[in-house]
Parts: C-alpha cells; sequence; structure tokens
C-alpha cells in the first residue's frame, strides 16, 4: 500500500508574520544613525526598536542586522557635537540669567512708577475736589470741557482706526499727530483758570 506523500507546512503564516513584525517595528522605532549594512547597502531606511534586536528592513526579510563598529570619524563628530552643545547650551543659561535680572528690575520700576502715578492721581484728584467747593464749575466750563473731552475720544478713535494698539506715545508723540491737530488751543483759558491742577 502506497502512503500518501506528506504536504509541506505552509510558509503563508511565518511570511506574514515577519511582514507583522516589522510593521510593528515601523509604527514604534526610530530612525538610528547607524544602520546596518543590508540597509546601508539598499539605501533602506534603518527603523530600530528598543525591544528588537533587528530592523525593520532585516526582519520583513527575514534577515538578521549586520552591524559594523562606529569608526573614528562617527566617535569624533559626536564628541565635536557634545561639546558643541554644551557650550551652546552654557551660553544661552547666562543669556536667560541675564535676561531674568532685567525682567526682575523691570518688575520692581514698574511697581515703582504705578504707584507713583497713583500718588499722582491722588494728589491731582485731591485738589480738584477742593477747586470744585471753593469754585464750582459753571455750565459754560462744563460744556467746554465735554467739547475737549468729545476732540480727544475722537482723535483717540481716529488713531486706533489705523493702529492695532496704539499707545499713548504714538498717539501724541507728534505735533502732527491727529490728537493734537484736533484740539483747539484756543480754548485753553479754560486749563489757566486752575492753573494749580498740573502741579504736582
Amino acid at each position: 500500500m502506497l502512503s500518501r506523500p506528506r504536504s509541506r507546512p505552509a510558509k503563508r503564516s511565518r511570511y506574514n508574520e515577519f511582514a507583522l513584525q516589522a510593521d510593528l517595528i515601523e509604527k514604534d522605532g526610530f530612525p538610528v544613525d547607524n544602520p546596518c549594512e543590508r540597509c546601508a547597502l539598499g539605501n533602506f531606511p534603518c527603523v530600530m526598536d528598543s525591544k528588537s534586536t533587528n530592523c525593520a528592513a532585516c526582519t520583513r526579510r527575514g534577515r538578521k542586522c549586520e552591524k559594523r563598529f562606529h569608526g573614528a570619524r562617527d566617535v569624533e563628530k559626536v564628541i565635536r557635537d557634545d561639546e558643541k552643545y554644551a557650550a551652546e547650551l552654557e551660553a544661552a543659561e547666562a543669556e536667560l540669567e541675564r535676561v531674568m535680572a532685567k525682567i526682575k528690575r523691570l518688575r520692581k520700576m514698574k511697581k515703582f512708577n504705578k504707584e507713583r502715578m497713583g500718588d499722582i492721581i491722588s494728589h491731582n484728584g485731591a485738589l480738584l475736589d477742593r477747586l470744585d467747593e471753593e469754585d464750582p464749575l459753571t455750565a459754560e466750563d462744563l460744556r467746554e470741557l465735554e467739547r475737549l473731552a468729545d476732540e480727544h475720544d475722537a482723535a483717540v478713535a481716529q488713531l486706533a482706526a489705523t493702529s492695532d494698539n496704539p499707545s499713548l506715545t504714538q498717539m501724541i508723540g507728534s505735533p502732527s499727530s491727529p490728537f493734537w491737530q484736533n484740539v483747539d488751543f484756543s480754548t485753553f483759558e479754560v486749563l489757566d483758570r486752575f492753573p494749580c491742577v498740573f502741579r504736582v
């Protein structure tokens, strides 16, 4: 009686396993600076994973990675790069320290200036209150102040239309500024009536 020939083991599943493993290495791995011989010769991206001894390209082909020792040129480059990065880091940290010191100083100056501004506002406010008691503003004075305030608001609005964020310096810095063009200096006799308001 003739025996039936044995069937050869199916290889397709093993091929799929190699392909699946290679896909996982490519997904979670990283390109290495020193590729294996096969990737270097075939100009493949040599992608390795920390838990695999073979790269994705070699795994997909069922091969073992053949690694070369890093040459003197590679070692020297790594050392030079390390020294370069260390020097740049030291310079950056020194610059950061200088900038942080400047920021700290400016914050103190800004705080002091804000307190001074508050003192000026409080002082002038008290003088205005006293003036209102001693010499109340007339209806004509109020109308004039209202007109001046409207001109000021119009100048600010006009400048804001041409600037994303106009500063006070931008608004009043130049004689040709719209701020000054909209001010009628002939009406400033109302300010002469209260000279002490503008003294600190």
